[in-house]
């Protein structure tokens, strides 16, 4: 999940030239766009865009850890919650213009969408 702090499509950051992503704008905000040859140039032309930029791939890598360790964790309830939190959090708004069916597909999609019981989850 991705807010106004952030970026996506790091690949072109660190070399690569496409990436495997799908990307979803899940709330009516604007979302702007680059291609990767104008995000490499800038990257190229900038010092202070390139630490930035990496400084930002290397806290995107610590928040990713932090959700793998939560998602193998925490109930579904309780990543949901957090989820929600994040959203929030992003959005900057009381209001979050999801459907219940966006919650319930995002909630499948999940790797530990199963069931857990006594801290494992269930077959």
């Amino acid at each position: 999940m991705i807010g106004s702090e952030g970026v996506v499509g790091l690949p072109a950051l660190l070399g690569g030239a496409i990436s495997g992503q799908q990307v979803i704008v899940q709330a009516p905000i604007t979302a702007w766009r680059m291609t990767s040859v104008d995000c490499k140039a800038a990257l190229d032309e900038s010092a202070a865009v390139r630490v930035i930029m990496l400084r930002y791939a290397l806290r995107l890598l610590d928040i990713a850890s932090q959700t793998a360790a939560c998602n193998r964790l925490q109930l579904a309830q309780e990543r949901c919650a957090r989820w929600l939190l994040m959203m929030h959090d992003r959005l900057r708004s009381a209001e979050m213009p999801l459907t219940h069916e966006f919650l319930s597909d995002h909630a499948r999609r999940s790797p530990y969408a199963r069931h857990r019981s006594h801290g494992r989850a269930a077959a």
